[in-house]
């Protein structure tokens, strides 16, 4: 593996970028429990074991896609704050694209950033537990996301499924200028939910939403079950409407058609 380029800022802190990766969440969380506490993110040109939710791998051709992770202080590890984290990411990026472009994404719950209805990005978080001597209980979220920037078409059951920023836009874009507005997004969210601003996150992802009518997956101590998304708490939930009539509140579920 090429030893990655360093870009540094002004405040000590520093992003790595390699030509080819495994994965950059894999990366990020080794250099993590490493003890790289100065270290805010990985990006990769290619990565080769790419993956998403539930295990799916990510199609991204080499350098036509924004891969990195990021890594950002939690409080804790709970799943109330993964789901936080998870909303927050899919703002960010929806934001930071938006304040780029001309175009305005859509959030589908729990992280998908669309366009229409094809998948222009998507988010995972891992939540990582890297005690250090100043801090023996230090949380660390690596915020995985996988951006579709200048992927020209695709084929087979992607055509109808994916869209990338040139599609959206007829234009190319600099890998590195997208990556900032969205690091710049994600900084700004972040202000918020450290100070436990849910109500300004739970605003800032329904003036997006997309989730709302759709059916949804979830898994129930009795058992999986599918219902219409009703709505998204303060929280980050989601509650469904099972066709049995029943509410269901969960942090964890997907879309499916």
């Amino acid at each position: 593996m090429q030893p990655p380029r360093i870009r540094a800022f002004a405040d000590g802190n520093y992003l790595l970028e390699f030509d080819t990766l495994a994965s950059t969440q894999d990366e990020a969380r080794e250099r993590v429990l490493a003890g790289e506490e100065r270290l805010v993110g990985v990006r990769a040109d290619y990565q080769e074991q790419g993956r998403g939710r539930r295990g799916a791998s990510w199609y991204a051709p080499r350098g036509e896609c924004l891969l990195i992770t990021y890594l950002l202080p939690v409080a804790d590890a709970s799943a109330r704050v993964q789901a936080m984290l998870s909303m927050a990411a899919a703002v960010a990026v929806a934001d930071g694209i938006a304040a780029l472009t001309s175009v305005e994404p859509r959030l589908r719950w729990p992280n998908d950033v669309l366009m229409g209805s094809r998948k222009l990005a998507g988010v995972l978080i891992e939540l990582i537990r890297a005690p250090s001597e100043r801090q023996p209980d230090r949380h660390v979220a690596a915020v995985g996301i996988g951006l579709n920037v200048n992927v020209p078409s695709w084929s087979g059951h992607l055509a109808n499924e994916a869209i990338s920023l040139r599609q959206a836009t007829g234009r190319r874009w600099s890998i590195e200028i997208v990556e900032a507005a969205v690091r710049t997004a994600l900084i700004d969210t972040q202000r918020h939910i450290a100070g436990t601003d849910r109500e300004w996150l739970h605003r800032r992802w329904m003036s997006r939403d997309a989730t709302v009518g759709l059916r949804y997956i979830v898994g129930t101590p009795r058992g999986i079950v599918s219902g219409i998304a009703r709505r998204i708490t303060v929280h980050g939930e989601l509650v469904i409407v099972t066709d049995a009539g029943d509410e269901i509140v969960t942090v964890s579920g997907h879309h499916t058609r």
